[in-house]
């Protein structure tokens, strides 16, 4: 039996300049392989056995609100020694539906569990805490599948997802019931999201931020 060649970072390279998002059959092995490259560039999701690559590439707006955040967030768990807070270059994995990605922001508490793998790039699997800044490119996958995959994680307590061309916040928390999550979204600029006892402000949040008219 012949096994498939080995796929290249310079192969999603020269597809992903006539496409905007590559979605190719391949192993979680596959995904790691090309993850302990590190490539900037390119961003790595593994999903139902397809390796998923687009641009590495995000708006001012989706950094500055990101950066906003993990300023809040700071100021916040910096205080708590259980508690820490880490950027987009921390891929998790989820073993219940075999997806790996890498949140905007991430929270673990207590230690981090990781994916074994033989290799630097190893991913998280009990993160207690996730923001998601909605873009184009991810505005439909977060809300249908990628969402409900999310909430399989055992240590998950908090997912934030917040859109970058206008004001909206979404909180999910988990309650002490088994597959229930509380919702709480936030509209307005003047509106205060909240996590537990950490409050969120949208004028924080989108401190700087521009919306297009």
């Amino acid at each position: 039996m012949i096994s498939a060649p080995a796929i290249t970072l310079n192969d999603l390279r020269e597809q992903l300049k006539t496409q905007h998002r590559v979605r190719i059959p391949a192993t979680v092995e596959d995904y790691f392989e090309l993850l302990d490259q590190q490539a900037d560039d390119v961003y790595l999701e593994f999903d139902n056995h397809h390796l998923i690559a687009r641009p590495n590439v995000n708006t001012e707006n989706h950094e500055l609100i990101t950066a906003s955040v993990i300023g809040l967030l700071y100021q916040h768990f910096s205080k708590k020694p259980d508690y820490r807070l880490m950027g987009s270059n921390r891929p998790v994995y989820v073993r219940d539906c075999e997806m790996g990605f890498a949140p905007d922001v991430l929270v673990i508490k207590g230690p981090t569990e990781l994916y074994p793998h033989k290799k630097a790039m190893a991913a998280t699997l009990n993160p207690w805490l996730m923001v998601e800044v909605m873009s184009d490119s991810n505005r439909g996958e977060e809300f249908q599948h990628k969402l409900a995959c999310y909430k399989r994680i055992p240590a998950l307590q908090h997912i934030i997802l917040i859109e970058q061309d206008y004001h909206w916040v979404s909180v999910f928390t988990r309650t002490t019931k088994a597959n229930q999550w509380l919702n709480t979204d936030s509209f307005e600029a003047t509106e205060i999201a909240r996590i537990d006892d950490f409050a969120l402000p949208l004028t924080e949040i989108y401190r700087s931020v521009v919306f297009a008219s």
